[in-house]
């Protein structure tokens, strides 16, 4: 087989039949998911726009005219195979699974079901799909064909007729395979599923053999670096006659490599694993479940069947916790919400379930063994077409990519997919390109023309970017090709806690973003309970355990945070262990939620500018989508820069490759002015280049105290429960430990009581935080001076009714872009008593620094500075909770 050729998974008839063949077939590209198993698998075989893989699937004809399977049948249905059912029988047939009893045969709860199948029924109303996860090599599906007229006697009786079932037998096994290589170069091609194995044979007698090394390619090196196989026992000698096998258990692309004796590529397999089998399969034998623990995708399916000597059941569980009394699995049957055997225990059974939302679940067998489901999100494959129209994408973290283009509209150059570092724009934390790709760890290598010329034929690359970020793909050495933008939106990310039954977490503290996963793995044999706690490690007296270990059970916890604050857990604190007693006290688990990663878009043509100030958060990304190619970086202005600065700022601005799209990460708080690289618009005071202002913002900076060598400043924090208060620094300060305290069960000075979070190397602008989670009068202590501050935290309810929340100010003046020397700005605050607080630089006016002005409606706001200002102001007042801030 030539260069390019393509190979999935078996040759030749793509249909076959249990009559003579001479039909034919194509199966089609999927749709969006549905809710019964029917629908969600059929979906598969929706007629639509077909790939390579998918019009390659395997359809097994099966006539069932006479009321049952041809005995003669014996096709070898592998997973993901189909069985399409045709019918000659004047009446119409219906389909379903059964599993069997003894001599007995009962319906499959949820199971595939076919109803109303005639002669002239659509070909996806005649079919089913076997997209099965194995574990063991093959699994019996039995299957009941009745008369559609005696469907509603059956589903009463429960009980299906032998005769309708015993014969109705589908073994469906896992695929094999298998590549039998000779000496002849083959470079081929193939689609596989997440978990799908290959074989590679081969045998020569030219030389002194090969050997198979697996390689990825790095569109950051533009190189290939070889997959670490030590601990899979893979030979690393030349063998004339050799074997190699290969699980996939990732989705992904690599190349199988078979190297000659002076170590070159001989020839190669492309294996692009681009699916996850829909259904798992879970087996229920009398003291054991296999496996135990399996991981799924949203709207995943799983089968659990069971037959065995003792009597099982299938029951839904809490996954973390227990009951109070018996310290006994709580059991959750509900319907359409969990999932459990409607049936009394039996010997044999089988049920599907789908389960649609992310997260953790167990459930309990008849002998009190627990297995535990994590269902993790869909990952999702974006295609982008190189030579396409379109040169932005938008995908997330857990999405993949999938390049497509065609050889023949390359023309005469070799096409390649790279990264362009100068332009591609990620966060500071992950190093740079090098570091989102690991290509430290990679050690890549020079391509060889080999894999240049057949990556080109491949006309696929498929890949996924762990790292939010805006990331440009060029595909071409041209510097007038236009880079290909790939925008990365962060999806949930999973943190990883480590603890023990002496109450220590590692690390600690811990900062996510909300809507973050998470995770707590026991370091010791001895699992804890899990609770909240406040920053000192005390119960609260309403809190139950979050988490409790089961008998039989994985154990594992899992928690997200939906909410903003600070978040405090200590391990089972009631122990009686000794040991436990007589250890120093340890500090409980910090968790501090900070708003999640948001991407600000912004448009931006000719006849479409908008300077208006995007407000953002530390770690926000701001894309600029320009309805034109353009060819500039774009560039920054100085807070105190001229007029003239800003309109000459296209000469300042650094070429680069073509694209439409241009990014920054938000990095630290401030203000920042960025101008037009390419547009011309620089006429009058109105028009000019100016295209964005960011403002950076420290999380939780609308209720904040600045403490100085002696104070706090404000004195007084007026607050709705369950907000969030920080702390920042004043001029040349350092750490302080802070005590909050009810003022009721405030006793003065208690030097455990002071707290230091140290996240300042986390959150820049933030040194403590505290979540005020009850209402009342708290004060506020610091170790190192003497003066008090007040808190008084509302409830919601209390605000509502006593119209404790005030409206914010209004400007009074038009306010132009370009303003005079001395012009004055006036407020305007429908509270009577409020007083006002603005800013010029853009800085949040909460944040009660130096820069910070106390307005003064005779003198109204002056602008006296030259430069570039942006004002923003809010309203305060005793008793009642602070003004929104607003900008301009």
């Amino acid at each position: 087989m030539g260069c390019g050729a393509s190979v999935v998974k078996r040759s030749g008839n793509q249909k076959k039949s249990s009559k003579p063949v001479g039909q034919q077939s194509t199966v089609q590209a999927p749709i969006i998911e549905a809710v019964t198993i029917m629908a969600s698998l059929q979906c598969l075989m929706a007629p639509d726009e077909h790939t390579e893989d998918e019009a390659t699937k395997m359809v097994h004809i099966i006539d069932i005219s006479s009321g049952s399977f041809p005995e003669e049948f014996e096709d070898r249905i592998e997973c993901n195979d189909i069985v399409e059912f045709t019918t000659k029988a004047k009446g119409d047939l219906d389909v379903f699974e059964v599993y069997k009893d003894g001599d007995d045969y009962y319906p499959v709860v949820n199971g595939y079901t076919l109803r109303n199948i005639k002669s002239r029924s659509p070909e996806n109303d005649r079919r089913l799909m076997f997209p099965f996860a194995l574990t063991q090599s093959d699994i019996d599906l039995y299957f009941c064909i009745i008369p559609s007229l005696q469907r509603q006697t059956i589903e009463k009786a429960r009980k299906c007729p032998k005769a309708y079932c015993e014969k109705n037998i589908l073994k469906i096994q896992k695929a094999e395979i298998k590549f039998p290589l000779t000496d002849e170069k083959e470079n081929q091609k193939v689609f596989l599923h997440k978990g799908e194995s290959i074989d590679i044979e081969w045998i020569t007698t030219r030389n002194t053999g090969y050997r198979i090394e697996e390689k990825k390619y790095c569109p950051v090196s533009d190189g290939l670096y070889t997959v670490d196989r030590s601990s899979d026992n893979v030979s690393t000698r030349y063998l004339s006659k050799g074997k190699f096998s290969k699980t996939f258990t990732e989705l992904g692309m690599s190349f199988l490599c078979r190297m000659n004796d002076k170590n070159q590529i001989h020839d190669m397999i492309a294996c692009i694993v681009h699916e996850a089998f829909k259904v798992k399969h879970i087996e229920i034998v009398d003291d054991k479940i296999e496996p135990n623990i399996i991981w799924v995708q949203q709207n995943d399916w799983v089968r659990f069947a069971w037959k065995g000597k003792r009597k099982q059941t299938v029951v839904q569980i809490e996954p973390f916790t227990v009951t109070e009394i018996k310290q006994q699995s709580i059991e959750l049957k509900t319907s359409d919400e969990n999932f459990f055997w409607p049936h009394e225990p039996s010997r044999h059974g089988c049920m599907y379930h789908q389960f649609v939302a992310t997260g953790i679940y167990c459930f309990k067998a008849g002998d009190n063994q627990i297995g535990t489901i994590i269902v993790e999100p869909h990952k999702n494959i974006y295609s982008i077409q190189v030579f396409g129209d379109s040169y932005t994408h938008k995908i997330n973290t857990n999405d993949f990519i999938q390049f497509q283009w065609k050889t023949t509209d390359a023309q005469e150059e070799l096409l390649q997919i790279t990264m362009d570092s100068n332009s591609s724009v990620v966060p500071d934390i992950a190093g740079g390109l090098t570091g989102v790709f690991d290509c430290a760890l990679h050690k890549c290598s020079k391509i060889e023309q080999i894999f240049r010329h057949y990556f080109h034929t491949c006309e696929i690359y498929l890949l996924n970017i762990p790292q939010h970020g805006l990331y440009n793909f060029a595909y071409s050495d041209k510097p007038e090709k236009s880079l290909i933008s790939v925008i990365v939106e962060n999806g949930v990310d999973n943190h990883r806690v480590a603890y023990n039954e002496e109450n220590s977490f590692e690390p600690n503290p811990l900062i996510i973003n909300r809507f973050d996963q998470v995770w707590f793995d026991s370091s010791s044999a001895n699992i804890a309970a899990i609770y909240r706690t406040d920053e000192h490690g005390n119960p609260y007296e309403s809190e139950k355990p979050l988490f409790q270990p089961q008998p039989n059970s994985i154990n594992y916890y899992m928690q997200e945070f939906q909410t903003l604050g600070v978040y405090y857990f200590s391990t089972d604190i009631n122990s009686n262990n000794k040991k436990k007693q007589e250890q120093t006290p340890t500090q409980p688990l910090a968790i501090v939620v900070i708003p999640e990663i948001r991407f600000h878009y912004t448009s931006i043509g000719k006849d479409n500018f908008n300077s208006d100030p995007i407000i953002t958060n530390i770690n926000d990304f701001v894309i600029w989508e320009f309805n034109e190619i353009i060819s500039h970086r774009s560039a920054q202005l100085r807070s105190n820069g001229t007029y003239e600065e800003l309109i000459g700022s296209h000469e300042r601005a650094i070429p680069g490759r073509h694209r439409q799209c241009l990014a920054v990460e938000c990095t630290i708080p401030g203000t920042f002015f960025f101008t037009n690289p390419d547009f011309e618009r620089v006429n009058g005071s109105v028009n000019n280049r100016l295209f964005s202002t960011i403002i950076i913002d420290p999380p939780f900076s609308h209720n904040c105290f600045v403490t100085s060598g002696h104070e706090f400043v404000p004195h007084v924090l007026y607050i709705s429960e369950n907000d969030t208060v920080s702390w920042a620094l004043g001029n040349n300060q350092k750490n302080h430990q802070i005590s909050v305290k009810l003022s009721e069960a405030d006793e003065g000075q208690d030097q455990e009581s002071f707290i230091d979070l140290n996240i300042a190397q986390y959150i820049p602008g933030v040194y403590h935080l505290h979540t005020f989670n009850k209402q009342g009068q708290y004060t506020i202590r610091s170790h190192r001076f003497d003066s008090t501050a007040i808190v008084f935290v509302y409830s919601e309810t209390n605000i509502r009714n006593e119209k404790r929340q005030l409206q914010e100010p209004k400007i009074l003046e038009t306010i132009d872009t370009v303003s005079d020397f001395g012009k004055q700005i006036h407020f305007d605050c429908p509270n009577r008593n409020a007083i006002l607080y603005y800013t010029l630089d853009g800085s949040t006016p909460t944040r009660r620094y130096e820069n910070v002005s106390r307005y003064d409606p005779k003198q109204g706001v002056c602008l006296l500075e030259s430069g570039l200002h942006i004002l923003r102001a809010y309203s305060t007042e005793d008793n009642r909770i602070s003004s929104a801030i607003i900008t301009s």
